[in-house]
C-alpha cells in the first residue's frame, strides 16, 4: 500500500501556524502582569509578589500604584492592565457593569486612623469635636481626594458624620493618594493626617494618635478585579494566589484586616 505525502506547500503552511502559534505562547509567557493597586497596598504587595516569583513559574509581576478612582479612570481608557486592586468596592463595581471586569472578589478590610509626627498634649478623640480641633489647632489635616481616593472619601464621611468638615474645611489639605497625605505628616507639612492603619507599619517617623469609629464611614473592602481585556491563565493564577492563605498572612501582617 503507498503512502500519500501530502503536498509541500501545505506542509510548510503548517509548520509555519504551528511556529507561529508556539512562538505567541512563549510571548505571552515573557510578557509581564500588570497590576493595578492602591497605594496603601505597595509595601505588602511587593512582598506578595516576591513571594509568588520564588514559588511559581510564569511572568513578572509589574505594579502600578495610585489611587484606586484614578486607576479605575485609566482602565476605563483603556490602560493595559490585568487585575485591580481597588481599596474601594464601588470603583470595581462600576468597571463590572462597563463589561471591563471579568470576576471580582472582596479580600480584605483595613482601619482608618489620624497620625500625626508630633506626640499630641491630650489625647485625641475623634468623636468629640472640640478635642479634635484642638489637636489640629492652627495646622493642617491632610486627606487623600474625596473624589478619588477612598481613604479620602471615608475621611470626608467620618468628619461629616462627627460634624467637623465643614468646621475643618479651610485646614484640609487634599492629596492624590494616601501615602501623600501619611508624607504631609512625616515631614510636619501637615499636623495630623488621616491614613490607614496598613500605612504605619512600614515606617517609623509618625504614629497613630486616634482611631476613627467604623461606624462613621462605609466599610472599608479591597477588591481584586480580574480584568476582561487582558484576561490570561497567568492573571487568574496570580488572582488566586492573592487571596492564598501565604499571600493573606502577609497582608494581615501589614495590619490589613480579615473579613467578617
Amino acid at each position: 500500500m503507498s503512502i500519500r505525502i501530502p503536498h509541500l506547500p501545505l506542509v510548510f503552511l503548517v509548520f509555519l501556524l504551528c511556529l507561529k502559534a508556539a512562538i505567541a505562547v512563549a510571548e505571552q509567557a515573557q510578557k509581564p502582569l500588570v497590576i493595578f493597586a492602591a497605594a496603601s497596598l505597595k509595601d505588602a504587595l511587593e512582598e506578595v509578589v516576591a513571594l509568588h516569583a520564588a514559588a511559581h513559574e510564569g511572568p513578572p509581576v509589574l505594579i502600578s500604584l495610585a489611587s484606586s478612582g484614578a486607576l479605575a479612570r485609566q482602565i476605563q481608557f483603556g490602560a493595559p492592565a490585568d487585575l485591580i486592586i481597588s481599596a474601594n468596592r464601588a470603583w470595581v463595581s462600576l468597571l463590572e457593569k462597563e463589561g471591563l471586569i471579568k470576576r471580582a472578589r472582596p479580600a480584605f478590610s483595613n482601619q482608618l486612623v489620624v497620625a500625626s509626627s508630633v506626640e499630641p498634649e491630650q489625647n485625641i478623640d475623634f468623636t468629640r469635636r472640640e478635642t479634635f480641633k484642638a489637636a489640629l489647632a492652627d495646622g493642617y489635616l491632610a486627606v487623600g481626594q474625596v473624589s478619588s481616593v477612598p481613604a479620602g472619601l471615608y475621611a470626608h464621611q467620618a468628619l461629616t458624620y462627627f460634624d467637623l468638615w465643614s468646621d475643618l474645611a479651610p485646614q484640609i489639605l487634599q492629596v492624590d493618594h494616601v501615602r501623600a497625605a501619611l508624607r504631609l505628616a512625616q515631614v510636619n507639612e501637615a499636623r495630623l493626617a488621616i491614613v490607614y492603619a496598613s500605612d504605619l507599619v512600614a515606617q517609623t517617623t509618625v504614629h497613630k494618635v486616634a482611631l476613627v469609629p467604623e461606624e462613621a464611614h462605609e466599610p472599608i473592602i479591597y477588591t481584586i478585579g480580574l480584568l476582561s481585556q487582558n484576561s490570561t491563565q497567568a492573571a487568574e493564577t496570580f488572582a488566586d494566589f492573592l487571596m492564598s492563605k501565604p499571600a493573606l498572612e502577609i497582608f494581615y501582617q501589614f495590619r490589613f484586616i480579615p473579613l467578617r
